[in-house]
């Protein structure tokens, strides 16, 4: 398979060190990963297309599985070494390499729970190259602080649009600041997220294209896709 893509999928939830441990549940060459960062402030779902047989398998040190895979070739075969039911090796090769990754006993990882029924939301805004560019352009002014808020400003012609301020919390703080359009269905307060979430999640899929809706109570879902990469992120109010 594309190694490109099983790379991307696996940097959809991991974040750049934002969650280590997973299981991936493959089904008719579609793997599908519920997961929680470490932390616990942000849960999401990715689900994507595998070459590799119906299996259900955990990894435990994501970032060591990332570190072999990058010393392979563009093309590489995925296959499993396992004994009775259970499955003890994931296998990577590719024209130069033979690599084995031990699995981790599924006992040994949560199965986080993904929030369901959700009320309607109170604006939306859309994720796009622009959008990622930008954000990541002003996190790193600030030298990466951890916390952004989400509001509603009005615009140079009176208009609603959502309103993005990276730093921190007090009033000496060095601040960006800028707006995007958006939908807003309700007027909200100002509500805090993890900047560093959102960063990494937008850095991760610069080129795809999705939706982030924000909810009053202090709730942010992202929806992304890319070449075949369905993604779906839930962040959590920033704790002060």
């Amino acid at each position: 398979m594309d190694k490109k893509l099983f790379v991307q999928t696996i940097d959809s939830f991991y974040l750049n060190g934002l969650t280590s441990q997973v299981k991936l549940k493959v089904q008719n060459k579609q793997v599908h990963i519920k997961f929680a960062t470490d932390n616990k402030d942000c849960i999401g779902e990715i689900t994507a297309p595998i070459e590799l047989e119906d299996c259900e398998i955990g990894i435990y040190n994501t970032g060591q599985l990332l570190k072999l895979l990058g010393i392979t070739s563009d093309y590489i075969e995925l296959n499993l070494a396992k004994q009775g039911n259970h499955f003890l090796r994931l296998n990577i090769s590719d024209n130069q390499f033979d690599l084995v990754y031990n699995l981790s006993d599924l006992g040994l990882i949560q199965d986080p729970s993904v929030i369901s029924n959700l009320p309607s939301h109170d604006l939306e805004f859309d994720i796009n190259f622009d959008f990622c560019q930008k954000l990541v352009k002003a996190h790193n002014a600030l030298d990466k602080p951890p916390r952004l808020e989400i509001g509603i400003t009005k615009d140079f012609q009176g208009q609603d649009v959502v309103n993005f301020i990276i730093g921190e919390k007090s009033s000496y703080s060095n601040k960006v600041n800028f707006s995007e359009p958006g939908t807003i269905t309700n007027q909200i307060k100002p509500i805090p997220f993890s900047a560093v979430n959102l960063r990494e999640i937008v850095s991760v899929s610069k080129s795809a294209k999705g939706k982030a809706y924000v909810y009053k109570d202090g709730l942010m879902k992202i929806q992304l896709e890319e070449d075949g990469i369905k993604s779906e992120y839930y962040l959590v109010a920033f704790s002060e």
